[in-house]
This record gives C-alpha cells, sequence and structure tokens, in this order.
C-alpha cells in the first residue's frame, strides 16, 4: 500500500472529501555530499619506520589540570510524542562506543549527542566558547559517563567531563581521557598522564610520556598516541611499545577498551593500520582514498571488526581482512550501536546513496517499485521509466502517458502500470505490451501484486485478479462505491470500498474482515496488513484491529501521519512519514508498530522496499535516495 500527495489524491480515490494533510516544513539545506568510499585493498604487511624529533607543542610542558564550574547534559528521555519538538539529526565526524553498553556518542565540530540502544538522540548541554570546536568523544565502558575534547586555536585543547547526574568539571589542557570502575578518571596533556580520584584527587604520580602528545587512554591507564610513522603505546606497568609501518604523520588512534589491540591512519599514505600490540603484529591493513580522510575509529567489543568513521562508514573483518559493510556518506547518520558479536553500526544509521541530482529527475515522482537485480521502475510526470538502482541510471521508457501506478511481477521479468483508462502489463526486458485491460466503472484504478509475483489484483469497480499464466482473470468482488488502497497481503486482499476496509480471500473472494476507521476520520488511502493486524491510513492517521476479530471499528494508533505509508513485502515492516514538530520523519516499524528505525526526511513522495524487505527507496526534494536498513 502507498499513499500518495493531495495533489494526486483524484487517481487514488474517488470523489470524497479529503483531509487536509499538515504541511511539512521544508528541509533546511545541507552541507555537500561526502565522497563514496573508494576501493581498498587489505594486506597484512608492515614497512620500516623513520624517525623525527619531537615537535615544539609536543615537548612543552603545561600546568596541572584544573576543575571549572560544573556543566550539563541533557537527561535521557523516551521517544518523542506527537507534537514535540523533533528529534536531533546524529553528527558524524566522531564517535565512541561504550564497551559493555549499548551507547554511542556522536559529535561534529559545533555539537555532540548520545544515543541509547535505540532511542532518539539527546543533545549534549556544551556551550562552546568563540573560535572553539569539538575535537573528540570518549564514554566510559558502562556508557554513564562521557569526556568531549573541545580545542580553541593557540590555546589548546580540554576536556568536559559528564557525569550520570548530569553534572561535570573541565578540565584545562588536556587532551584525552578514560574512566575507571570506581568514578576515577585517566587524564593526558603533554608529556604526561595523570589519574585522578572520583572527587578529583591526584592517586599516584603522574607518568611521563616521553615528550608525545597522548592521544587516547582507555579505563585501565593504557594509553596510545601517534609518532612519525609509528603508534606507540604506555601500558599501565610502565612498559612503552613502539608499533613502527609505513612513514609519515599518524592520526585518528584507537585502542580496544580491554584487549592488546591498536589501530591507527596513516594520513599521507591514506592507510589504516591495526595492530595486536601484544606480539607487535600487523593484524590488517587498509589502503584506500577514504583512508585520508577517517576522522575516529571503533572496535567491535569482541575483537572482530573495526570500523572507520569519515566519508561514510567502512567497516572490516579483523580475522578474514574482508570488508563487511560500507556505507557512503549522506546527508545524516541518525543513530549507531554496537552489539556483543559484530560492529553494527545500527538502530537506523542512514546510509544514502543519491540515485539523481533534482535537474535529472524534473518532476516528482508519486509511484515506484524494485526487484531484484537492482531493478526500479517509477512514474515521473505520467512516464514509466525503468532503471538501476545500483547506478541510478534510467535506462528504458515504457510507451506509457499518464500513468499513475507502476509495480513489478515475476521478480522484475514484468513491469506493469495504470492509466487513466487501463491497466497494461510489460515485458521489462524488451518493452513488449503483454496485457491490457480497460478500467470498470468510474472510479480511479489501483494494483497490487501478489508476494509471489505471480498474480496482481485490480482494483476500480470491481477487485480483479490477473493470474500472469495465461493472463487469466477472476472477478473477486464488485461494489457500487468502487475499490481504492488496495493491498495484497499473504493470502488475503485489503482494500477500501466506500467508507468501510475489507478483507478478502485472494483465490475465492469469501469476505474475511471489515473495519471501519474512526469517525470523521477522512478517507482511506492506504490499507495493509502486517503480523496480525489490519491496518488503515488516512492523510493524517493510522487505524488497526485484529485481523481476527472479523467486523469491528478500528483503533486509532497514529495521528501525525505525513506521507507514503509502505508494507514491505512479508508484510514485518512498515514505512510511514510522521510529522515532528515543524519537520517530518521517516520511521520504520514492527508488527507491533514500534519504531526500530527512524531518519529525517522531509517531502517525500513515495517509497517501496526491495523483495527482501533489507532497503528501501523513496523520493524527496526531486530525487531518489537508497536506504540500507537495519
Amino acid at each position: 500500500m502507498t499513499t500518495k500527495p493531495r495533489s494526486k489524491s483524484s487517481r487514488a480515490t474517488d470523489s470524497e472529501a479529503k483531509a487536509t494533510k499538515p504541511a511539512a516544513a521544508k528541509r533546511k539545506s545541507s552541507a555537500g555530499k561526502q565522497a563514496s568510499p573508494g576501493a581498498a585493498t587489505a594486506t597484512r604487511t608492515t614497512g620500516a619506520a623513520k624517525k623525527r624529533k619531537p615537535t615544539a607543542d609536543e615537548s612543552t610542558a603545561a600546568a596541572e589540570p584544573t576543575a571549572r564550574k560544573p556543566v550539563a547534559i541533557l537527561p535521557p528521555r523516551a521517544l518523542r510524542s506527537p507534537g514535540q519538538a523533533a528529534p536531533v539529526a546524529v553528527p558524524s565526524r566522531f564517535a565512541d562506543f561504550a564497551a559493555r553498553a549499548p551507547v554511542s556518542a556522536w559529535a561534529d565540530a559545533r555539537r555532540a549527542v548520545t544515543i541509547t540502544g535505540d532511542s532518539a538522540p539527546q543533545p549534549v548541554a556544551l556551550k562552546l566558547p568563540r573560535g572553539a570546536e569539538i575535537t573528540g568523544v570518549t564514554l566510559g565502558d558502562d556508557g554513564t559517563r562521557l569526556g568531549v575534547r573541545v580545542t580553541t586555536p593557540e590555546q589548546g585543547s580540554r576536556i568536559h567531563v559528564f557525569a550520570p547526574d548530569g553534572t561535570g568539571t573541565v578540565h584545562e589542557n588536556c587532551v584525552a581521557v578514560s574512566f575507571g570502575p570506581d568514578g576515577d578518571l585517566h587524564l593526558a596533556r603533554p608529556k604526561e598522564l595523570v589519574h585522578l580520584s572520583r572527587v578529583g584527587d591526584p592517586l599516584g604520580e603522574p607518568r611521563p610520556t616521553g615528550g608525545y602528545l597522548a592521544a587516547q587512554l582507555r579505563s585501565d591507564g593504557a594509553a596510545c598516541f601517534p609518532s612519525y610513522g609509528q603508534l606507540r603505546v604506555l601500558l599501565p606497568d610502565g612498559r612503552a611499545l613502539a608499533l613502527a609501518a609505513g612513514s609519515g604523520p599518524v592520526a585518528a588512534v584507537r585502542m580496544h577498551p580491554t584487549l592488546p589491540l591498536v589501530a591507527g591512519q596513516w594520513v599521507e599514505e591514506g592507510v589504516l593500520r591495526v595492530f595486536a600490540w601484544d606480539d607487535c603484529r600487523v593484524l590488517l591493513e587498509i589502503a584506500a582514498p577514504w583512508c585520508r580522510g577517517v576522522m575516529s575509529l571503533a572496535f567491535a567489543p569482541d575483537g572482530q571488526a573495526i570500523a572507520a568513521i569519515g566519508p561514510g562508514v567502512n567497516v572490516y573483518s579483523l580475522t578474514t581482512g574482508a570488508q563487511v559493510l560500507a556505507l557512503p556518506g549522506g546527508r545524516e547518520m541518525t543513530g549507531g550501536f554496537v552489539d556483543a558479536t559484530t560492529l553494527q553500526i545500527g538502530a537506523g544509521l542512514r546510509s544514502t546513496h543519491s540515485l539523481g541530482a533534482p535537474a535529472e529527475l524534473g518532476a516528482s515522482v508519486f509511484s515506484l517499485a524494485l526487484a531484484g537485480g537492482d531493478r526500479l521502475v517509477l512514474e515521473r510526470g505520467g512516464a514509466v521509466e525503468l532503471g538501476s538502482i545500483a547506478s541510478g541510471e534510467r535506462t528504458t521508457t515504457l510507451p506509457v502517458t499518464g500513468a499513475q501506478r507502476v509495480a513489478f511481477a515475476r521478480d522484475g521479468a514484468i513491469v506493469m502500470a495504470t492509466t487513466g483508462e487501463a491497466t497494461l502489463a510489460f515485458d521489462t526486458a524488451t518493452g513488449a505490451e503483454l496485457f491490457r485491460r480497460p478500467h470498470v466503472g468510474e472510479a480511479a484504478a489501483d494494483l497490487a501484486v501478489a508476494p509471489d509475483g505471480a498474480s496482481f489484483v485490480v482494483a476500480d469497480a470491481t477487485l480483479t485478479r490477473v493470474d500472469l499464466d495465461g493472463w487469466r482473470l477472476t472477478t473477486l468482488a464488485s461494489a457500487d462505491t468502487g475499490f481504492a488502497a488496495v493491498a495484497w497481503s499473504g493470502t488475503t486482499i485489503t482494500a477500501r470500498r466506500g467508507d468501510i476496509v475489507v478483507v478478502i480471500d485472494a483465490d475465492s473472494g469469501a469476505l474475511i474482515a471489515e473495519m471501519t476507521p474512526g469517525r470523521d476520520a477522512g478517507p482511506v488511502v492506504a490499507t495493509a496488513v502486517v503480523g496480525e493486524s489490519l491496518l488503515a491510513a488516512t492523510d493524517t492517521a493510522l487505524f488497526a484491529a485484529p485481523l481476527a476479530d472479523g467486523s469491528q471499528r478500528g483503533k486509532l494508533v497514529r495521528s501525525d501521519l505525513a506521507g507514503p505509508v509502505v508494507p514491505s513485502r512479508d508484510g514485518r515492516r512498515l514505512f510511514v512519514l510522521v510529522t515532528r514538530g515543524e519537520a517530518t520523519e521517516a520511521q520504520l516499524l514492527d508488527p507491533s508498530l514500534s519504531a526500530i528505525a527512524r531518519f529525517p526526511a522531509d517531502d517525500v513522495t513515495a517509497a517501496a522496499f526491495d523483495p527482501a524487505g533489507a532497503r528501501l527507496v523513496f523520493s524527496r526534494d526531486g530525487q531518489l535516495e537508497l536506504v540500507d536498513l537495519p
């Protein structure tokens, strides 16, 4: 089922009065697209390291860390209810993940947020001085404490530490922090490391770092920092290790929170290297163009994978050396967590691939569909275009004018379209017309394809099933009011008949259930069966009823709809667009209608799942975007 904007709703509904849909605010202009990851090679070779003298900054001693007035982090809160402020889009320049909890921290130069599980991002209440920028984030192993590094030109760096109760302190002239198990913390500054108690008293003597600038610490007091052509690791027992490979400056270093693993970015070479420091082996070496732009690194808790976060997200296995996830840079990344077995940048981490610039698309898209082999069909300005979601190119235009709905059958071998006069089917490979059925009655026609792709149903004054083998037609039902908003879920077909939503058997046409949406709900523009629930959507509201209850009134479950409502083929996921303050948000719902992923998305006019329900394409702002779903 797919709802349509009011500008074209006359195609999908009768001449009933339409509910007024609240206008969504236009998306503010966003930063330019980041470069897509280039091809990468993984090896296990090492090179000779080069020496250099410490810089003046690295050799300069600094004053003792001092505490300043408390600062606060906003307390966690539940997912927002309709009418509340829009959720915070997640920055993606720096990131860190708690070792023992589903908590992550994300930051760019001006703001930071934390995420717990798949809850909405929570902004960090951090006021930056003029000219200052955020240059890193650190989470405690249990995710309850947060450190944010802020750097000001010519003044150096300071660490803002946030406690579980929302208060915090600022530690001047420090460049890294880690959190111990008893509320204590380790701080790094040029030339030495200091260990402070829960109340800020020094524990033991400062540990010298050999004049180098410590870049990352962990809870047991170990530290790693970059040198020229090598990584240096300072262990809690006082031993110092030099891990040499390649040449040139090293940046974006990261230690595993508990295992003897450390990684670094060789900037000039464009290489990412991962070491096992217990035997000084190079476990992984990646050479790729995107390596030069890496801003932060993160290990999986089990030590089996590493993620490089920069222009997109690239995840590699440390056991096989293979790339296991590649998310090109997009407009926003809206969530992130690490699970217990593999690094899973998910909970809705949005990866968008532009499938056509606004100038290329021209007119808005109001209907589209996906099939296997990355095939795409869309309606644009009444024309039917075939293309690929892999390249975004549209390769064929079918001889159709005035198209209103499009769909694939037989895994993309056949494409169908409805116009104001007929339903047509074409051979995808040749473009030859295979089938034509004039509409019955005056109602605008709709269509839906069976989950197995071997049949489809046309909704007009009748519900007519069409079996592709022999193009056999079977009239399942008829009504003076006609049918609309049709969907095929499993062995049942749902549709709007007048003011009622009906469920019929897809083989016999027998009536299984009926549902009446709420009073004054407005015309139903989409129907579906998701899980065990019968759903009906108007322009602004979603109603649900147990499928097994027969005839009943639907229960209002949402009143914030703002665009398309689309189920996956298996009936286990539902895409909805909802209002969030002055903006709109896309959500992915499970059979209980709970949100399992979300991301900001304005002005969406059409959406479609791929056959596996793993990806979603939607049309917005005159272009198409592909989302890899968790």
